[in-house]
């Protein structure tokens, strides 16, 4: 829960909320000028509501949990109070780029990023004063599942800094700055899915535009790839959902096992962002219907190949937090192999859903 205390929650999901519900009645007539920041209330209440679902999960008591929140709520409301003069600006070119009537082009990307990338790392601090918070007030019990968020948030927080320097670097997919890019990125994604034939056509930045050579040149991909894990992830929360159930796990095994599925589902998404191009690239030549997918199929499967053995490593950590009792109950020996279980049946392995399209 601790890696959502970020200025993603607040201002870039509100960010991409407002993209959405501007673009629903912009589509055929964006606006000349957009601008938004978020009301004091709205603030408040976004951090109140996070600090609160975080001490529920870690079991922090109820003194502990409405100091914090007061704490909390303070600090982030001071401190994007005080920033709010970068901040906006950031905000409202971004919306603006997202639903303009043409993509923005590489340079006024990479200047955006520019300044935002000091902007961030200054908000990461604030996420740190805010992690130290509550890191004081975290029973012993919960420590090794806030340890193990508190590592995720810091690869998220990483992997967001790598993407701000990409884009400063001119790196980046049409689809991520581009809301009519985005659109029709989903709209062949399942076309191509339905018909499996037909080619996706590309947009590009506007000719006027060129990138150097040295620079290398991202154009419009569906994100296919990432949903196909994404969805795998969604499914190991089940299968551990169920487990849990199943076996009847004490609160602290429980724990024990909610850290370990943050363990795995943050080395899944690391590889997912390593490997993000690479995939998306590959399901654009396989939703070409023209190319042979033999070859590409078998370079998919070995990039998704790791998701699979990460899954193994979930099921056989899990096993081992079981007592001998357990192990030995009627719930257990009816279901001894846990993939035969419906359950884990139904967690199909992102390779396996990979081959079947």
């Amino acid at each position: 829960m601790i890696r959502y205390c970020s200025v993603t929650v607040l201002l870039v999901c509100v960010v991409q909320q407002v993209c959405v519900d501007v673009a629903a009645c912009a589509e055929n007539d964006p606006p000349a000028h957009t601008t938004f920041w978020p009301g004091r209330a709205l603030i408040e209440s976004t951090v109140a509501g996070w600090v609160d679902r975080s001490a529920r999960q870690y079991g922090i008591d109820d003194a502990d949990r409405k100091r914090l929140r007061d704490e909390v709520v303070d600090l982030w409301t001071n401190q994007l109070a005080g920033r709010r003069s970068v901040l906006e600006p950031l905000l409202a070119e971004f919306i603006e780029a997202r639903l303009g009537a043409h993509p923005p082009s590489q340079s006024e990307i990479r200047a955006w990023s520019e300044r935002a990338l000091p902007a961030w790392r200054a908000l990461q601090a604030v996420m740190t004063d805010t992690i130290a918070r509550m890191d004081a007030v975290v029973p012993a019990a919960s420590r090794p599942l806030f340890e193990a968020d508190r590592r995720a948030m810091d690869r998220e927080s990483r992997s967001f800094d790598d993407r701000l320097q990409a884009w400063s670097r001119g790196e980046y997919t049409l689809g991520e700055w581009w809301e009519p890019a985005q659109r029709d990125a989903q709209r062949k994604t399942q076309d191509n899915a339905q018909r499996s034939t037909g080619h996706p056509q590309h947009t590009q930045p506007p000719p006027d535009t060129p990138m150097p050579v040295a620079t290398p040149l991202v154009v419009l991909t569906p994100h296919r790839a990432l949903d196909v894990i994404e969805a795998e992830l969604e499914r190991w929360q089940t299968f551990v959902d169920n487990f849990a159930e199943r076996y009847k796990l004490s609160p602290p095994q429980r724990v024990s096992a909610e850290s370990i599925l943050r363990e795995c589902r943050t080395l899944a998404m690391e590889h997912r962002r390593s490997h993000r191009l690479d995939l998306e690239r590959l399901e654009m030549r396989l939703a070409d219907a023209s190319q042979d997918s033999t070859e590409i199929k078998a370079a998919l499967n070995r990039l998704y190949g790791p998701i699979d053995a990460m899954f193994s490593r979930l099921q056989t950590r899990l096993q081992a937090l079981l007592t001998s009792a357990q192990q030995s109950s009627p719930d257990a020996t009816a279901t001894s192999d846990a993939t035969a279980t419906p359950d884990a049946t139904a967690t199909t392995s992102a390779t396996a859903t990979k081959a079947a399209k």
